[in-house]
């Protein structure tokens, strides 16, 4: 079926508004344009913007989102598998936290003793691990989410990674880079200059950095 961008919004929940600036960025441009001037969605575009949604929910940018939906190697049903793997990990993880509430009334209300362990299961993130289970991969380069922005109400979000990025800036998020261990050469702007273990760099917004 054939759709206008207000039917698409309609179904989908993404404003009419929204749908037009993905167009505008490249994200998501329609079948065609009918004779009207009416921007006209098919169900590819459908498929795609399924994807763009669940991309978002689990936390990407748009850019990253962008670089990923046109890579040659981008495949839907893998995509759609990963989107699951990583949803049911985060099931589990909230059915481990909501024990741990539960838990944790019962011991405020003397039904019955928690251990004092009990009191942070399903918190931690081991090390070298995902907070997801399933790192990004960046142009070869593994990224391990600690602190995803769902955890903190949109506030921010942890990575870690190793390695090199490509060039790149973030449209609606500034970035703090904390070096654990070695040293990295920063390209941020027209700035050049090296960062070692237990230095740090802020990176506002809409700045190129590498």
């Amino acid at each position: 079926m054939s759709y206008t961008v207000k039917q698409v919004a309609a179904i989908s929940g993404v404003s009419v508004r929204t749908l037009h600036f993905y167009d505008e960025i490249g994200l998501l441009k329609p079948a065609y344009v009918g004779g009207n001037g009416y921007r006209i969605c098919e169900e590819p575009q459908l498929l795609t913007l399924q994807q763009i949604l669940f991309y978002r929910e689990l936390g990407f940018e748009l850019k990253q989102i962008q670089d990923i939906l046109t890579r040659a190697e981008f495949e839907k049903v893998a995509a759609l598998r990963s989107h699951r793997q990583v949803l049911e990990q985060n099931l589990n993880r909230t059915r481990s936290l909501i024990d741990t509430i539960e838990k944790t009334i019962q011991h405020l209300e003397g039904a019955k003793k928690m251990k004092d362990e009990e009191m942070f299961v399903g918190f931690s993130v081991a090390a070298g691990g995902d907070r997801f289970g399933n790192p990004i991969q960046l142009d070869g380069e593994s990224i391990s989410c600690k602190v995803s922005g769902h955890d903190t109400g949109g506030a921010m979000s942890v990575f870690e990674f190793s390695g090199v990025w490509p060039r790149h800036s973030h449209r609606e998020q500034d970035e703090w880079l904390y070096v654990v261990e070695g040293e990295f050469d920063i390209e941020l702007g027209a700035n050049q200059f090296r960062v070692r273990a237990g230095q740090s760099v802020f990176i506002p917004r809409g700045v190129a950095h590498v």
